[in-house]
């Protein structure tokens, strides 16, 4: 190679050395410009091949679908028996503890899990926080009365009165008398609700104690 051929190919490493940070850089823009233009293209490509591979081998993905779950039912049951566990963020020490608290069964109704299963994890849907064990009678109800304190409580005088009128006496015999008001929080040394409140419960015993 001739003497004035190396000097133009040291003169063009060296140009392309000192551009090489502007090449990549327009490289890039040019392939993120690419891709973002081409993205949902790619997309409907890929839907399109996963759907027609899917028709294809249908039956045999079936076949493998469920010979691993035979095989793995004991895997399967553990997944799904702890997951409540993990969304809440609690291990099975603390459930376990949680209900040792409860006896051994729901907050509110005392009945234990059946089956095997495990009570439902009631939580604050405000804050989060766990709450307590329940059944999933009780947790649905909860959630049907919106969680509400002044719900609940109407509910419960609905069952007087409706017991009054048929002339017989409620099955719980306990006073009517929250301890706290949904629009103040549980106070520590658990107060008395408002003389309103506290007034129209009394009213409502009385009159079926008598």
């Amino acid at each position: 190679m001739s003497q004035s051929k190396e000097s133009e190919l040291a003169a063009r490493r060296a140009k392309w050395h000192q551009t090489k940070h502007l090449n990549r850089e327009a490289r890039r823009k040019k392939q993120r410009d690419y891709y973002h233009r081409t993205k949902h293209h790619r997309a409907s490509q890929l839907r399109a091949y996963s759907v027609k591979r899917y028709h294809r081998y249908r039956e045999s993905l079936l076949e493998k679908n469920k010979a691993w779950r035979d095989r793995n039912r004991d895997r399967i049951k553990a997944y799904y028996k702890n997951r409540q566990l993990r969304k809440r963020g609690l291990t099975k020490s603390d459930y376990d503890a949680l209900l040792k608290d409860q006896n051994g069964g729901c907050a509110i109704c005392g009945i234990a899990a059946k089956d095997g299963r495990r009570l439902s994890i009631d939580h604050c849907h405000r804050k989060g926080t766990i709450r307590g064990l329940l059944c999933d009678n009780c947790n649905c109800a909860l959630g049907l009365f919106n969680d509400s304190i002044d719900n609940l409580n109407a509910a419960i005088r609905y069952l007087f009165r409706a017991a009054e009128k048929t002339n017989r006496k409620p099955q719980s015999s306990e006073m009517l008398l929250p301890l706290f008001t949904e629009e103040e929080e549980e106070p520590a040394d658990k107060k008395t609700p408002t003389n309103k409140r506290k007034e129209e419960n009394d009213r409502t015993n009385a009159e079926f104690q008598n």
